[in-house]
């Protein structure tokens, strides 16, 4: 569904945010949903553009 994206564009954003993010829980993200090991893989995939 081309042009229905609600979220944010987070590709490229630092891995250091992306931990903080996780970690703080922004908006309605709750806090914490992912630790250790899966949350630096996320934040690496975030800061390198979903790859």
């Amino acid at each position: 569904m081309q042009g229905m994206n609600s979220t944010p564009g987070i590709e490229g954003v630092a891995a250091d945010d992306v931990l903080a993010a996780i970690d703080e829980g922004p908006g309605s993200m709750p806090p914490g949903l992912v630790s250790g090991e899966d949350a630096e893989a996320v934040a690496a995939y975030v800061e390198n553009g979903g790859e």
